[in-house]
C-alpha cells in the first residue's frame, strides 16, 4: 500500500459518499484502535468496498479477483490503496495467504462472505473462507452492516443514483465466538441486523469436514477464492 494514494482516495471517498450519500457512519467508537481486525460485512453493491474502506478508522486492506489488475490504470491504482489480488481459476490457498499475511502483519483486512453481490439485497450465506483465515489466524472479528447500497447501486443498474447510504460496526466478537458452533451464523444475523437487511435462507452444508458445525456456511471452495466476483 502507498498511503501517500490511500489517504487523498480515502478522501475523495468521503466528499463522495457525503455529497451523492449523505453517508452516515455508526459504531466506529469501538473499532480496535491497534493491531489485526478482520472486518466482515454484507455485500450488495460495488460501491461497498470503497464505503466500507473509507469509513474505517484505520488503513484497510481488500481481497479482489485478479482480473482487475489487468485494467489499465485502475489496476495500478488498486495495488496503490492496498487491494491484494487474488487468482480465482487457481489455487484458494494463494488467496488464503494473502490474508492471512495482512493479519499476521497487525493489519485491518475486510472480507465480503458472501463471496458475491446480492442479487435482492438480503444477507446471504457465507462461505467458510473467513473460518479458516480465522482458525490460522484467530484475531478480532468487527462485523459491519451496509445499508442504502443496495438502492443506491444495485446490479440492475448501470450507473449510482444518490440514495442516503450507512455503515454501522457493530462490538468486535473474538475469533473464539465465531468459531464456536454456531458462531458463524450468529455473526451473519449481527451483520444483517446492522445491514437492517433480512437473511437469505441458508444454503446447506456440504460435506466438508474442515467447517465444523458452523450453521449457514457454505464450503470453501476448491479453486476459487470466496471473494466478490461481480
Amino acid at each position: 500500500m502507498k498511503t501517500w494514494i490511500w489517504w487523498p482516495c480515502r478522501l475523495a471517498c468521503r466528499i463522495y459518499f457525503t455529497l451523492f450519500h449523505r453517508r452516515r457512519i455508526l459504531g466506529r467508537e469501538g473499532f480496535p484502535p491497534a493491531g489485526a481486525v478482520l472486518v466482515l460485512a454484507n455485500h450488495a453493491s460495488f460501491l461497498d468496498p470503497p464505503f466500507v474502506g473509507s469509513a474505517t478508522p484505520r488503513l484497510c486492506y481488500f481481497l479482489a479477483r485478479s482480473s482487475l489488475a489487468s485494467i489499465p490504470l485502475f489496476g495500478r491504482l488498486l495495488r496503490a490503496v492496498g487491494v491484494h489480488f487474488v487468482d480465482r481459476e487457481g489455487s484458494a490457498r494463494a488467496g488464503l495467504a494473502r490474508a492471512i499475511e495482512s493479519l499476521e502483519a497487525g493489519e485491518v483486512l475486510c472480507m465480503f462472505p458472501e463471496g458475491t453481490r446480492s442479487s435482492t439485497g438480503e444477507v446471504g450465506a457465507f462461505r467458510s473462507g473467513a473460518l479458516l483465515v480465522l482458525r490460522r489466524v484467530p484475531v478480532p472479528v468487527v462485523p459491519a452492516g451496509v445499508r442504502g447500497t443496495f438502492r443506491a447501486w444495485p446490479r440492475t443498474r448501470k450507473l449510482p443514483r444518490p440514495v442516503r447510504c450507512a455503515v454501522h460496526f457493530g462490538p468486535p466478537m473474538s475469533a473464539a465466538e465465531v468459531l464456536a458452533p454456531g458462531g458463524f451464523e450468529e455473526l451473519r444475523r449481527r451483520i444483517a441486523e446492522l445491514a437492517g437487511s433480512p437473511l437469505a435462507p441458508a444454503t446447506p452444508r456440504g460435506d466438508d469436514p474442515s467447517e465444523g458445525s458452523d450453521g449457514g456456511a457454505r464450503p470453501f471452495p476448491v479453486g476459487p477464492f470466496p471473494i466478490s466476483t461481480s
